[in-house]
């Protein structure tokens, strides 16, 4: 990519990115953009501005920022996709968008702003499908702005930079019960980056990684972080990124530090495999995306059987994660294959038969290897169809030959 990608999700199978990019690999994508685990896809012509919030709501992706067009159409600073076009929610928000959630039958809005719709709604707002509408008197104070939110035991959690909640004095996290904002305690001394529900518990990230007891927030003695801006749960462990840190939590302890990533990261999960954007803060790969998985290969796109006549082509495709570089190899009835004159593809996760004939019939697999292990995908059956020699005098059509 040639820009920072910021924010994550995953829609339709597919894992989404976006940012500040206007390519990603060998295509244009305006600040966001899909990836089936193969290749990056566009969406449309995108959007004009940066992107720093992604999600779905019902099924459209959900994208927010700052711009103010999507798909070459007005958008103000957030917009829906539904997987051909690109749509306005009413006359959007009128300033930044930082966190997106879906609460209940609402798509909750927040960041730095005054104005949904047309409707005055300090820093955080919700959309039921038609129309925006405010939450109380909203999250206010000096210079504020709401950074993250969440959904627990049936209430909004808004964290952020804010001292007034619904007009109730709060410190920088604050809960919603469908009707007014009420404290957490005495709340957190440091701007609340990143929210989560973890084992069934609510966690929020300063400087710090607090957990809530019902009580009061108890630090988890994370050992050095910088603005923690999110915590995800991946695989029984609380993953949390910052500028320059990367930590796992077991429950108990913290492990892990990295100096690989931006201030701005977020993470999804996507076909078993952690994805964190915003991974790189030096060289050419600078803002880019990682991936975290299992150590040994795994299929998660196996091939499937196909028939086709003679001198059509034929393609498999699969995909796989696991750590490490992943080297694949195509088999035809248990048999290696190599690239030739109708073959390519046969150590890369598509494999392509042009022009097949009768002797290309068989069972596919794919071989994938790392320096962990091996794995096996499905066997996918390939069936050559031909025609069958016309007997003599005979003129009308006889059923097609087939090899398989």
């Amino acid at each position: 990519m040639n820009g920072r990608a910021t924010a994550v999700t995953t829609f339709r199978d597919e894992l989404v990115l976006a940012g500040g990019f206007t390519q990603a690999g060998a295509i244009s994508a305006s600040r966001v953009v899909r990836w089936d685990g193969l290749d990056y896809k566009a969406l449309g012509s995108g959007v004009n501005g940066e992107v720093s919030a992604v999600g779905v709501f019902g099924d459209n992706l959900i994208v927010a920022g700052s711009f103010n067009a999507a798909g070459g159409n007005p958008a103000n600073s957030i917009a829906r996709w539904d997987g051909t076009d690109w749509y306005p929610l009413a006359q959007g928000i009128t300033g930044q968008i930082r966190a997106l959630a879906v609460h209940g039958p609402d798509l909750i809005a927040a960041g730095k702003f005054q104005l949904a719709g047309s409707a005055l709604a300090a820093n955080i707002a919700r959309w039921n499908g038609s129309e925006w509408s405010p939450l109380d008197s909203g999250l206010t104070g000096n210079d504020a702005t709401v950074l993250s939110l969440a959904s627990y035991q049936g209430e909004l959690v808004a964290g952020g930079w804010f001292s007034s909640a619904g007009g109730a004095s709060v410190q920088n996290v604050a809960r919603w019960n469908g009707k007014y904002w009420t404290p957490f305690a005495s709340g957190l001394a440091g701007g609340v980056g990143a929210l989560t529900i973890f084992n069934g518990e609510l966690f929020a990230a300063t400087w710090q990684v607090y957990r809530w007891d019902g009580v009061s927030w108890q630090s988890t003695h994370l050992p050095d972080g910088d603005g923690i801006r999110a915590l995800f749960p991946y695989q029984s462990e609380l993953f949390a990124i910052g500028e320059d840190y990367f930590f796992r939590w077991n429950g108990a302890t913290w492990s892990g530090s990295f100096s690989y990533f931006h201030r701005d990261g977020r993470m999804a999960e996507y076909h078993g495999e952690l994805i964190f954007s915003d991974a790189f803060n030096t060289g050419s790969t600078a803002g880019a995306w990682g991936r975290f998985g299992p150590a040994e290969p795994q299929f998660v796109q196996q091939p499937s059987s196909s028939a086709v006549r003679t001198g059509a082509a034929a393609t498999f495709r699969a995909a796989a994660i696991g750590n490490a570089d992943l080297s694949y190899q195509w088999r035809r009835n248990s048999a290696d294959l190599a690239n030739g004159p109708n073959i390519s593809g046969a150590q890369f996760p598509i494999l392509t038969i042009n022009s097949a004939t009768m002797a290309d019939a068989g069972q596919y697999d794919c071989l994938v290897a790392n320096k962990c292990g091996t794995a096996t995908s499905a066997t996918a059956r390939l069936r050559v169809i031909g025609s069958a020699p016309t007997p003599p005098g005979l003129t009308l059509p006889v059923s097609p030959a087939t090899m398989d």
